[in-house]
């Protein structure tokens, strides 16, 4: 994008971002499950693992369907999954239920705050821009390099993973340009290369 004063923008790839926002719906959704599992749905413990109850089976009361029955002592009254969680879940014989346990319960939340900070990165990939101009090119609204500052470009990683265009100076690190994250960035990289050019 160039505006009236010769300013060209050139704004962050947004498949980048789209593919981070798909891995973020990815954990939310794995965190909407476990929460479901972990905190909606009682469970009671029976031979070393989680089970959920049948509507017919014995109720807290000890009736099925209003007749009086004898509860098993041995079957825990069913309740939520992370309402069951004990000092015994960490004995070898637990090891079932510590793994259902940490899955849906402690899983929510690590779920959950992966995919809040996905999200964040992923807008933080679309915000990203260069800034150029006559003068020189800013990087997400920083300070601007000079043109007259740069003593070359060094293209030696630009087809590499990393993907790098470096901006050499004489004086403070090189300025890095990265292929996978502006849109248009062979006009990114003319651009440079006809003023660092005429700079020199």
């Amino acid at each position: 994008m160039v505006d009236s004063s010769g300013v060209k923008v050139f704004g962050g790839r947004r498949d980048t971002a789209v593919r981070i926002f798909i891995g973020a719906a990815m954990a939310l959704g794995f965190a909407m499950w476990c929460f479901h599992d972990g905190y909606m749905v009682d469970y009671r413990i029976e031979d070393n693992k989680f089970v959920k109850p049948s509507a017919m089976e014995v109720d807290a009361s000890g009736e099925v369907d209003g007749v009086p029955v004898e509860i098993d002592v041995e079957v825990k009254e069913p309740k939520a999954l992370y309402k069951h969680y004990s000092s015994d879940f960490w004995g070898e014989k637990g090891i079932n239920l510590v793994t259902f346990y940490m899955f849906n319960v402690v899983g929510t939340w690590v779920f959950l705050i992966v995919g809040v900070l996905l999200i964040v990165l992923g807008r933080s990939k679309l915000k990203r821009s260069v800034t150029v101009d006559d003068e020189g090119l800013a990087i997400n609204g920083g300070a601007k390099v000079l043109w007259s500052s740069v003593t070359g470009l060094d293209a030696s990683q630009l087809e590499t993973k990393a993907g790098l265009l470096l901006l050499t100076r004489d004086e403070g690190e090189p300025v890095a340009l990265c292929r996978f994250y502006y849109e248009d960035f062979r006009g990114l990289v003319a651009f440079t290369e006809d003023h660092v050019s005429s700079g020199e």
